[in-house]
C-alpha cells in the first residue's frame, strides 16, 4: 500500500502534538505502507542543512529508521522547505 502526504508543516519543536503525532505515524501505521511519498512541506521551515538536522534530528531519525526498516520513501521539495539539500537526504539515508 502508498501513501501521499503534503504539507504537514512540522514545527522544530519535537514535543509540539503534531511532531509527536507525526513521529508516531512514522513507528505505527506507516509500517503498514510499501512506500510514503512527501510531496513537500514537510517542515514548517527549514532555513539550511546546518540548522535543520539540529532541529529536526528526531524526524530525521525516525525517517532514516523507517528507510532502513525496508520501506521506500520520497521526500519532495515545498515552498516551505526547498532548502533541503544534500546533508538533508544523506541523513535520511543512514
Amino acid at each position: 500500500m502508498q501513501l501521499f502526504i503534503a504539507d504537514v508543516h512540522l514545527p522544530p519543536e519535537a514535543q509540539h502534538p503534531l511532531s509527536q503525532a507525526f513521529l508516531s505515524f512514522l513507528t505505527g501505521r506507516a509500517r503498514e505502507l510499501s512506500h510514503l511519498y512527501i510531496l513537500g512541506d514537510l517542515f514548517d521551515g527549514w532555513l539550511g542543512d546546518d540548522m535543520g538536522l539540529t532541529q529536526y534530528a528526531p524526524v530525521i531519525t525516525a525517517l532514516a529508521d523507517y528507510q532502513a526498516a525496508g520501506h521506500e520513501l520520497w521526500i519532495g521539495h515545498g515552498n516551505r522547505d526547498f532548502l533541503l539539500k544534500a546533508a538533508f537526504f544523506a541523513a535520511v539515508q543512514a
